[in-house]
């Protein structure tokens, strides 16, 4: 996957020529996002780059869906936001299970039973949700329906249609969020901070720097139509 990144020696090289009050250029690459959250690039200069993004798994699809949007690539862009609800609720299960004080473990042990299975992940979310909030979790019936539309039955959608569903997800997502945030703060934080030093330990003592590398933090717009107008920028 395709995403934006810095070039690690150029950006030292920047901060050196900052400290003497220097002009510079910080060139931004198109870099190549890995599953593990690793990005990789080259510069012009031909330095080789490893630049670990600080974001979960479910914004970088989410954006990746919103990209494929605005260029006009309805089933990709379904896919892609599909994913990232289902990696948001599986986020959700991760921190709500940090705040329970037990260790990862036994968690790893049950997801890897459930991995494969979309609807017991499902099923696992609503409970906790309700566990964690009060309150029943509901998902817009669109969600649900729109999608296996377009990938279970490979029907061909309209724009207008997609855009729909996208912006269903995204309120989705956002209010799932802000509650995972406003109960588990510490734990939210401390999720980010593990996948973050899961992804150091795969660099092996290579150049690296850590990057927010989205051209926008997901969720903090107060609509789609905010979200998407700062990834035209």
């Amino acid at each position: 996957m395709k995403i934006m990144a810095p070039c690690v020696l150029c950006a030292k090289e920047s901060m050196e020529k900052a400290k003497r009050g220097e002009s510079y250029q910080l060139p931004i690459l198109d870099g190549e996002l890995d599953d593990t959250g690793l990005i990789y690039a080259r510069c012009p200069w031909g330095h080789d780059s490893v630049v670990t993004t600080m974001h979960p798994k479910h914004e970088i699809l989410f954006n990746s869906g919103c990209k494929a949007l605005i260029d006009g690539y309805a089933s990709e862009s379904v896919a892609s936001v599909a994913s990232a609800l289902e990696r948001a609720y599986e986020f959700f299960l991760r921190v709500a299970f940090r705040k329970s004080g037990l260790n990862n473990e036994p968690f790893e042990v049950v997801w890897k039973m459930v991995s494969s299975q979309s609807e017991r992940q499902y099923g696992a979310f609503l409970f906790i949700f309700l566990h964690l909030t009060g309150n029943a979790f509901t998902e817009p019936k669109i969600v649900r329906e729109f999608r296996n539309k377009v990938i279970h039955k490979g029907i061909i959608v309209k724009q207008s249609e997609t855009r729909e569903y996208v912006n269903a997800v995204f309120f989705l997502l956002r209010s799932t969020i802000k509650a995972l945030k406003e109960r588990c703060a510490k734990e939210y934080s401390d999720e980010i901070n593990d996948l973050h030093e899961k992804q150091m330990a795969l660099v092996n003592g290579r150049s690296c720097i850590a990057y927010r590398g989205l051209s926008v933090d997901s969720f903090t717009k107060d609509s789609l139509s905010d979200y998407l107008a700062e990834l035209y920028k």
